[in-house]
């Protein structure tokens, strides 16, 4: 069923409160979730909304399903299982909310937007229901439910110019509750000036105008530091914040800040979500972001950010040459993080403002801010595995830096971006970028730089498979950073001369590398990098077949990766361990080698999710479940072709292989567009 009508007529409050009177129909309960079709940002993906259903039914991170194809099979099962209502509110349009369909459809759906959607009508059988305005009475009944007995007439009045939406009636009567001295005649007068509630031939898309002019009312109804607070909320890049940003944004104290809030959430224009979480709805923030008339809010603003997340740094990255602090900032206390474990928590948490701050400072100028954000933030998204927005944020930090002509800051963004494009595995680009940052290094003497440089152009040549090329960049670095004294760097190099040996067979110089790395990591207490040598140790194991300690490095490693929030390399593990698992535990293999699939999907690392695909596949194989292992070949072999992987004629022998194996299995296989997900055993 899908649920439309005009913003602010209370087709969210209706489909909500229709499902709270009926809950004995739904025994097991509602997943809602509220897809900002309409909002500031950008729509939430049908992806995310996946991941937090299945969450939501008991399914951890580590084994959401990575394919949108599985991760539909597995939803579609956990709710065929349950009696559930699903709630799909704020969706932009018909396309915004299709891929969801097929996973949600063993329960009752309602899909509620602006917009008609015609195309679920045409094409799918939805029902269609259109909400209307409250008939005269009711509007005037919900005003005195709030405002009591007041003269007819003015209550009348009232309800026609909020054009009978519940919403409007709400915050009016709100409003004129808050302020029973006032004369109602006063209030109605002042409604009456702003014309009409909603702004006059302004239909469709557009966020600012369903309730202008009921948020302009209730503006100038808050007391002035209420109403300048509301005002740069609307700076903030997102909806959603903390009583510290909202702090950094005006200026004022934590207790003044925190009593504003309190003011507007009295008003209904704030409502806090959590622990110092707070959010704002879609259409006010653009509303407040029209009054924003403090250019200096943002700088603020910026500076918080910035400065809470250098500290955050310097905990999460152990690495002493840190990024330069802002040669001068404004008057804000930035948070300080008494552990590495705060610290990540608050970046997990902060992520999405962070990148949108990013992109904001950039829009207002503030290059300062923009290539140090760039440089802060390439640990968490290198742990969260947003490489795309990776790219982005150092093409903002390179443009920044190279507009302030700071050589040193234009080099270090083009090795952070020469990085990135490793990790998507454009080595061409990659190559390219770091070209340019290491002779900028050179010529402003940045040792450090263009030793970090050199060590990353060696993990082009490894990936291009030259490792002795490889070997030589690595040792050219090696010997700069033992010069400077930087355990941190060095511990990276013999990590990655371990993968060098390891290429060429050199099992012996292998493990003598990664121990020295290991070593050094301990030494120094970083325990992302430790994490990252004991999976690589149990590769290592792996390879000579001493499986009981590929195992041991494996579930070490892994312990370590899942505290450190790092995804890319918590799927490594599992797909190393998935390995060794295979002929004396292959249940077990199934699963790990499900959970690597699920974040290199997540990831979108195509050519390490092939690779969890294969593992996978022979694990299903070692179980016996020969239709799951041909289903998940094919996948394997569809992304090898796509990739131009020379892999496929070995993926190719393994298909014929299995379907000769299966020959006397009677049913056909399901079709391929419709591959079944395997629940964990």
């Amino acid at each position: 069923m899908t649920v439309d009508g005009h913003p602010g007529v209370g087709k969210t409050a209706l489909v909500t409160h229709w499902a709270r009177t009926r809950a004995n129909r739904f025994p097991d309960g509602v997943l809602y979730a509220n897809l900002q079709g309409y909002a500031v940002g950008a729509p939430t993906e049908p992806t995310i909304v996946m991941n937090t259903f299945l969450n939501a039914l008991g399914t951890s991170a580590e084994h959401i399903p990575n394919t949108i194809e599985h991760r539909t099979a597995a939803l579609r099962q956990l709710l065929t299982e349950r009696k559930l209502l699903v709630v799909l509110d704020n969706v932009l349009d018909s396309a915004h909310v299709l891929p969801l369909l097929p996973a949600v459809s063993p329960c009752p759906v309602i899909v509620t937007s602006r917009r008609q959607l015609t195309k679920l009508t045409y094409g799918h059988g939805a029902e269609r229901i259109t909400v209307p305005v409250l008939p005269a009475d009711d509007a005037q009944t919900l005003l005195r439910k709030r405002i009591g007995d007041r003269p007819e007439a003015a209550i009348a009045e009232l309800a026609e110019l909020c054009d009978r939406l519940p919403m409007a009636l709400l915050i009016v009567g709100e409003h004129v509750h808050a302020r029973s001295s006032v004369p109602i005649a006063h209030l109605v007068n002042d409604l009456r000036q702003t014309s009409r509630l909603l702004d006059a031939g302004q239909l469709g898309d557009d966020l600012t105008v369903s309730l202008r002019s009921v948020f302009s009312w209730s503006y100038r109804a808050l007391s002035p530091s209420e109403a300048r607070l509301l005002r740069l909320l609307g700076l903030h890049p997102t909806p959603r914040f903390s009583s510290h940003a909202a702090a950094a944004v005006t200026g004022y104290s934590l207790e003044a800040t925190l009593h504003a809030l309190d003011g507007l959430i009295g008003a209904h224009l704030v409502q806090q979500d959590e622990a110092d979480r707070y959010s704002i709805h879609d259409t006010l923030h653009a509303f407040a972001a029209d009054l924003a008339d403090e250019p200096g809010a943002v700088t603020r603003m910026a500076d918080w950010y910035l400065r809470s997340l250098s500290n955050t740094h310097q905990l999460l990255v152990h690495d002493d040459h840190p990024v330069p602090e802002l040669p001068s900032a404004t008057d804000t206390t930035p948070l300080t993080f008494t552990s590495e474990n705060q610290a990540l928590q608050w970046c997990m948490a902060e992520r999405a403002n962070l990148t949108a701050m990013t992109h904001l400072a950039a829009q207002h100028g503030l290059d300062e801010h923009v290539w140090r954000f760039a440089g802060c933030l390439g640990d968490l998204l290198d742990r969260s595995g947003d490489t795309h927005v990776q790219v982005q944020i150092h093409q903002s930090g390179w443009n920044a830096a190279a507009r302030l002509d700071n050589r040193q800051a234009t080099a270090g963004c083009l090795n952070n971006l020469g990085k990135a494009f490793i990790r998507l595995h454009l080595y061409d680009k990659a190559e390219q970028f770091l070209d340019l940052a290491l002779p900028i290094f050179e010529e402003v003497g940045d040792v450090f730089g263009a030793a970090v440089c050199r060590h990353n152009l060696g993990t082009v040549y490894l990936e291009r498979g030259d490792p002795h090329r490889a070997i030589d960049a690595y040792q050219q670095a090696l010997a700069r950073f033992v010069q400077i004294g930087h355990d941190w760097s060095e511990a990276h190099v013999h990590h990655r001369l371990g993968d060098c040996y390891r290429n060429l067979r050199n099992a012996s110089a292998a493990d003598k590398s990664y121990q020295l790395a290991l070593a050094l990591r301990t030494a120094i207490n970083d325990q992302r990098g430790r994490g990252i040598t004991l999976t690589a140790l149990g590769q290592l194991h792996l390879e000579q077949d001493n499986i009981a300690a590929a195992v041991d490095f494996c579930q070490a490693s892994l312990n370590i990766h899942r505290q450190t929030a790092d995804q890319g390399n918590t799927a490594k593990a599992l797909c190393t361990l998935a390995s060794a698992l295979i002929r004396q535990s292959p249940h077990q293999a199934v699963a790990q080698a499900n959970a690597a699939v699920v974040i290199y999907r997540e990831l979108s690392d195509p050519y390490e999710h092939t690779h969890a695909l294969t593992v996978l596949a022979s694990a299903y194989e070692a179980v016996g479940e020969l239709g799951n292992a041909l289903d998940t070949w094919y996948l394997a072999l569809r992304s090898l072709d796509t990739l131009g992987d020379p892999r496929t004629a070995d993926v190719e022998l393994r298909i014929q292989n299995l379907r000769r194996a299966m020959s006397g299995i009677p049913g056909p296989r399901p079709d391929e567009a419709e591959i079944p997900t395997t629940q964990e055993n």
